[in-house]
Formats: C-alpha cells, structure tokens, sequence
C-alpha cells in the first residue's frame, strides 16, 4: 500500500514539472513579437540628368590626301653628261641653288670662245666705219663688218643660253625628292633629271559634298587630323574650292592648306578633315538613346516633381551619340536619362544616383 502511495506521489511530481516545462515554452512563444514582412518598392527607379545649354558645332568629316604643297620635276634643256652633282635625295634645296652641271666645262669653253667671237667682231665693225668716214672703206665692208657682228653675237647669246641650261637650279626652295641620274651619266633633251618637293606647307585635296559646298568659302579654318599621328590636331584654312562638281561624286575638289614648318607631315599621309557647317551658341544635346520615338514624333521623360512628363520634342543632327534638341527641352531640365523606356507619362518615378564608371 505503501508503495502505491509513493508511485502516485513520483508521478504527480512528474506531471507538475513536465507542465512547468510546456507552460514556460509557450509563454515564451507567446512573448516573442510578430514578424513584419515589408512589400518591395515597385516605383520605377530612373537615372536623371540636368539639361545644359552650350555652344554646339555641326561637324562633319571628310577623308583627304595630302600632297606637297608645289612639286616641280626639272628636265634637261640639253644633251650631255652629267659632270657634277652637289646635293642628295633628302636634303634641302634653296631656290637658285646650283644641284646638277650638264658638261658645263665644254659649254665654258664654247662661251669664252663666243665671247672672244663677239668681241672681235665688233672691234672689226668699228674699223671698218673708222675708215668709211674717212672715205676709204665701201659701204659693201661695211655691211659685211656690221652683219658678222650680228652673227657673232648671235652665237653668243646661244652659248650663254646653253651655259644656263648646263647648270641646273631649280626655281622652287624645298627638299629634294628625287635624282634620277647620277654624275657620270649621259642625258638627252627632255629627260628628267630632279624632282624638288615643297613641303614647308601642304595640299589636302577632300571633296566637299554638293548639299555642303555653299556653307563653305576660301579662308574659313578647319582642323585637321592625320592618321600617322592620331593624337594631334592641326588647324588648317580652305585654300581652294572648285567652281564645278566632280561629275562622278558630285563632290567638289577642296584644296586645304596644312602649315608644316617643322616638316614632321608627309605628301601622301590621310588626314581627316573636320569642317563646321553651323554653329548653335546655345545648342542643347542630349544622349542619342534617351530619345524615344512613337508614332507622332519623337520623345523624351522629364522627371518633374517625382513623375515622369513625356515631352514631344524636335531633333537635329546627330553626332558622337549625341542628338541636337531644336524644341522640347530647355537648359535646368531634369531629363530621364536611364529607366526611361518602360516609362508612362505622370508616372511616378524614384531617382537614383548615376551608376559610377570605371576610370
């Protein structure tokens, strides 16, 4: 009977302290508090940047080829053999500078001959008219005195011309490009014998378009870049624009004059020309994607007071992912430059700050 007793008594204690154990467990439970499950904020975000007024250029490219700003290739004007050359393929050349002597010797010779010629000639004519006014000489002498000395000067001035011929110089300064005979060789009339370049200013030769020439006139500045040195910009002026079209491009023939003092430029380098058909003081562009287009025209989003506006706007010329906005935008306004296409008008929107990029 006892131990009955005491079972109970083991099994009562069990209970209280097995129910102490699920009553804390769910007083703690009922303590802790709710969790709170927050909805996502589904306001478009969108990027927005501040519309500014500058000055604008509508520029376009044309390729070109530069040449030497004058070219002269010197021939021989006699026959003979080159008895001496005093400069090198590459060197500079002045004016008047002696290059190349065609047997100048011979031909010096043939001069001084012609010289003494001449002289005797006309001291010849001077005796003869001595003795005429004395009544000695007949006038038959006398013409034949007069008309040897006619021919002796005649042979004369053909020596001086050949002795010029010998010696060649050229008439323009530059650099010398090319010889195309060396001392010891005979030449012929006609031959080619040098070819100086110059080239302390150069050609470009570009061909303006027919809707573009008329914007354009002699003496306006264009800057110029050459693909030998990318990195560089060289301003240049219009020398020459053609009254007539190539009948081919329908472009006119435009000569560039490029200053080369240091002559660190080449004839035959490309170059591209940058020319400016009209200048906006106060232009606005915009990035070229930010424009959007629908049926009636083209768009853009402003972001006014937290909600995207849709404003019609009229565009320009494109250039360098840029667009010209003609009307619509005005400078102060907040255009919605990333976000913008899934956009409705009045919609709300939430900027965000411009994503960083990479330096």
């Amino acid at each position: 009977m006892k131990k009955f007793f005491l079972s109970l008594v083991i099994i009562g204690a069990l209970a209280l302290v097995g129910g102490g154990i699920i009553a804390g467990v769910w007083a703690a439970q009922l303590a802790k508090p709710e969790k709170v499950i927050e909805k996502p904020d589904t306001t478009p975000a969108v990027t927005v940047q501040v519309v500014e007024a500058k000055r604008v250029e509508d520029r376009f490219y044309l390729t070109g080829l530069a040449e030497a700003w004058e070219a002269v290739t010197i021939s021989a004007e006699i026959s003979g053999q080159i008895e001496w050359q005093g400069i090198e393929e590459g060197d500079a050349v002045a004016a008047g500078q002696e290059i190349l002597r065609i047997s100048t010797t011979s031909i010096q010779a043939r001069l001084d001959q012609a010289r003494a010629e001449h002289k005797l000639s006309e001291q010849e004519l001077a005796r003869v008219r001595e003795l005429r006014d004395r009544g000695i000489s007949s006038p038959q002498e006398q013409d034949r005195a007069s008309a040897n000395r006619d021919a002796a000067a005649a042979r004369l001035r053909l020596a001086e011309i050949d002795f010029a011929h010998s010696v060649i110089k050229p008439e323009l300064s530059g650099v010398m490009d090319r010889i195309y005979n060396e001392a010891g060789e005979f030449v012929t009339v006609g031959k080619p014998l040098a070819r100086v370049v110059q080239i302390d200013k150069l050609k470009l030769l570009v061909g303006i378009p027919e809707r573009d020439v008329s914007r354009f006139k002699p003496g306006d500045t264009v800057m110029v870049r050459f693909d030998s040195a990318p990195d560089d910009t060289f301003e240049a002026k219009i020398f020459r624009i053609a009254t007539t079209a190539e009948p081919a491009t329908r472009t006119f023939r435009t000569e560039i004059e490029v200053a080369n003092t240091q002559c660190v430029l080449k004839p035959g380098m490309i170059a591209r020309v940058g020319l400016v058909r009209e200048v906006f003081e106060q232009g606005i562009t915009v990035p070229m994607f930010s424009v959007l287009s629908r049926p009636e025209g083209r768009f853009v989003f402003v972001e006014e007071d937290g909600k995207a506006v849709m404003r019609p706007v009229e565009v320009g010329f494109f250039q360098d992912g840029q667009v010209l906005i003609t009307r619509g935008l005005g400078a102060g306004d907040q255009l919605i430059s990333v976000g913008q296409r899934s956009l409705r008008d009045g919609e709300s929107v939430r900027v965000i700050p411009a994503p960083a990029t990479a330096s």
